[in-house]
């Protein structure tokens, strides 16, 4: 199952946040925080990738010992760009919301981002060995956990009036304690490595709330309509598409049940309930009422009032 599950969610996140860092980077030129977040962003794909696609491949051949070499410098490299981007997610959050730099946080961010950049570059890491050293491997990153103890405050002073952005610390805050949970606990559990997951998860959280922002400070624009029948109110420029006589509503293929068992429970649900909660703040009330129908199915009357916003509900 991780074989098949793990490369997909992967892909599919290294996907996403290249896309998301591109198009934040040059879709806003004329935002200098919109160009820090889509840089930060592709930075930390980019290190993700040097660790994830080794990673996939050895999952997928069965050898992962094959890889080693490859699998440490891709955590060398994460490692590396992970620190960066905290560093860029805190400029970010000043140039957003316009605040001016205090000097001692400031140094203080950099010396810890200094002090962890330099352990990880210390011999005795042993990335490129099988057997690293436990012991060093917690020291390297106790300037990363005081970064993100720094973070977390400062995002839940400077965000906590931002409709989009006011969950940021908690998401970084989670991120961390899956990311620790790997650090302290996969010399003596392996299973624990797969806490990185959620974690990766989390950092999907942080970048589609900052996707959400820019999306709320479009440029608003005034539209008259003339043709009540013909116009597009919804200026989507929907075409509909005739189905074939011959359309597979349901899956039987076990493969292909299982790989959309995953793309929905563990990709696109926990994107879509984020979406809601973050975006537009939904409860559903009396949600238990339908589990008795799941079985027999049911008509669902609503008034349609958002695009996606309605499909994910």
């Amino acid at each position: 199952m991780q074989r098949v599950f793990e490369p997909i969610f992967e892909i599919a996140y290294l996907a996403f946040a290249f896309v998301a860092g591109v198009y934040l980077s040059f879709r806003y030129p004329n935002k200098k925080n919109a160009r820090i977040f889509g840089i930060a962003t592709i930075l930390l794909a980019a290190g993700d990738s040097f660790h994830l696609i080794p990673r996939m491949m050895g999952l997928i051949s069965g050898d992962m010992a094959a890889f080693t070499f490859w699998l440490g410098l891709g955590k060398l490299a994460t490692s590396i760009t992970m620190t960066v981007f905290y560093v860029l997610l805190f400029y970010f959050l000043l140039e957003r919301y316009k605040l001016k730099a205090n000097r001692f946080f400031e140094i203080l961010l950099f010396v810890l981002a200094t002090a962890r950049l330099v352990l990880c570059a210390m011999p005795q890491n042993g990335w490129f060995s099988e057997k690293s050293d436990y012991v060093f491997g917690i020291i390297r990153n106790i300037p990363f956990w005081f970064m993100g103890i720094f973070s977390v405050v400062f995002s839940a002073v400077a965000c906590k009036k931002d409709r989009c952005l006011r969950f940021t610390w908690l998401f970084i805050t989670l991120s961390f304690l899956f990311y620790t949970g790997t650090v302290v606990f996969a010399h003596f559990a392996s299973w624990t490595g797969m806490l990185m997951l959620p974690k990766t998860v989390c950092y999907v959280a942080i970048i589609v709330s900052v996707l959400i922002v820019y999306d709320d400070e479009k440029e608003k624009r005034t539209i008259y309509y003339s043709d009540e029948l013909a116009d597009d109110f919804a200026d989507k420029k929907i075409a509909p598409k005739d189905l074939k006589k011959r359309y597979p509503y349901f899956i039987f293929n076990p493969l292909r049940k299982i790989i959309a068992f995953v793309l929905y429970y563990f990709i696109a649900y926990p994107i879509g309930v984020l979406y809601q909660k973050i975006w537009f703040g939904e409860k559903i009330i009396g949600k238990y009422k339908l589990k008795n129908y799941r079985s027999e199915g049911f008509f669902l009357y609503g008034n349609h009032t958002r695009d996606i916003g309605d499909a994910f509900t």
